[in-house]
């Protein structure tokens, strides 16, 4: 495989050979270039059928001045184009491919620049001024070309084919223009949601996504019996420690409440039972595939679910609000 250090240094020589091998798979051979052939146009020799003209139009002058009659010239339609020459399509090689990959080459290699950088009044100096005259000039007709073409005014899409008058007619006269954009429209909506999307998201923060995304499934995917079974836990845990406090304040009143006391304390303190094995708190999945339990809540989850979302985000907090600080295989 190429390494692209490789191909940038060749890459006029790559571009060439692509150009070469087009042109002499249509060009050459008087076929249409492929985007001709979607269209159903081919070039045309212009050049003789302007001469057959102006030898039509003089004929017809001459017709005209002795018989007194006036003759119609006539029109592109009617008059048989032939292919381009081979002197035409010659030129039309040399121009689209030694002398493109010549100004590439040249360009790449720093030759226009040390022309440039020549002290002034040698030969060098004069062939760079006479390359940038020459540059410019063919950039203004080729802008003036474009307006005459625009404006209806010009039968040639561009400079090099004005100047070899090489025009362009349908393939078949007789057969139905009408094109499909779809393929075209397609890709119009593609590239349009591209740039929206490498607009927008940037502007989103992922932690924020990823937090109000696991909020919003620990409030869809929790299921109820994993809710109902921590409310049963905590209300039984609720009525043995009171049934406790009530046995004891009986027989030692003082005791009793500071036992009381220091129950509650432990109670504010400790995590929250696990409830039992019935499903995973992100999933749902019944039961947990892996089953770890989030430290310190230890609420059971799926391995993966635990761990990929401990992954992504270092802050991650349990369904109930508490932070996950580790998480440790829970036995069935």
């Amino acid at each position: 495989m190429l390494s692209p250090v490789l191909l940038a240094r060749f890459r006029p020589e790559a571009a060439a050979a692509l150009e070469a091998l087009v042109f002499l798979r249509t060009i050459a051979r008087g076929a249409p270039t492929p985007g001709l052939a979607l269209l159903g146009l081919r070039f045309v020799d212009e050049r003789r059928w302007w001469r057959r003209r102006i030898n039509r139009r003089e004929e017809g002058s001459n017709n005209d001045a002795a018989e007194g009659e006036t003759s119609a010239l006539p029109s592109p339609s009617s008059t048989h184009l032939l292919p381009l020459s081979p002197a035409q399509r010659i030129s039309y090689g040399l121009a689209t491919v030694a002398m493109t990959y010549a100004w590439d080459r040249s360009a790449r290699s720093g030759l226009l620049a040390s022309l440039a950088e020549s002290p002034e009044g040698s030969r060098a100096h004069g062939a760079a001024r006479l390359l940038r005259n020459a540059e410019t000039a063919t950039s203004v007709a080729a802008l003036v070309n474009s307006v005459l073409f625009l404006a209806q005014r010009s039968r040639y899409r561009s400079l090099l084919e004005a100047v070899l008058g090489a025009g362009l007619e349908p393939s078949d006269p007789q057969a139905p223009r009408s094109l499909s954009f779809d393929y075209l429209n397609r890709q119009l909506v593609w590239h349009e949601l591209s740039e929206l999307m490498l607009a927008v998201l940037p502007l989103f923060d992922r932690r924020l996504l990823a937090r109000a995304r696991r909020a919003i499934s620990a409030a869809l995917a929790v299921p109820v019996s994993v809710l109902n079974s921590a409310a049963a836990a905590a209300a039984a845990a609720a009525a043995a420690a009171s049934a406790a406090s009530s046995s004891s304040s009986s027989a030692h009143p003082v005791a009793a409440e500071n036992e009381q006391e220091e129950e509650e304390e432990e109670v504010s303190t400790q995590p929250p039972p696990p409830p039992p094995l019935a499903s995973c708190g992100t999933c749902g999945a019944s039961p947990p595939s892996t089953p770890f339990a989030a430290l310190p809540c230890r609420h059971p989850h799926c391995y993966y679910c635990l761990s990929s979302l401990c992954a992504s985000d270092p802050d991650h907090e349990c369904w109930c609000g508490e932070r996950v600080a580790a998480m440790v295989r829970m036995r069935r």
